[in-house]
């Protein structure tokens, strides 16, 4: 059983090239497993339904859990 949450906006600053580097909307997904109480985040892109289904791909292949939708 787990709960998804998306958090945000942050705003972001790229640390390389700093004379163009401008701030950017940044989400993250925050996933928590009531089972073993693990907590798990992904950065977002955009507050969109495909960034979220990148960032849950993301987290499923990380952690080796087959994801279908």
């Amino acid at each position: 059983i787990i709960n998804i949450d998306i958090i945000g906006p942050f705003w972001a600053q790229a640390d390389h090239n700093l004379r163009n580097s401008k701030k950017s909307k940044l989400f993250v997904l925050a996933i928590f497993d009531q089972i073993s109480c693990a907590i798990a985040f992904e950065t977002m892109g955009s507050y969109s339904t495909n960034s979220l289904l990148i960032a849950l791909e993301t987290h499923f292949a990380r952690t080796t859990v087959k994801f279908a939708v």
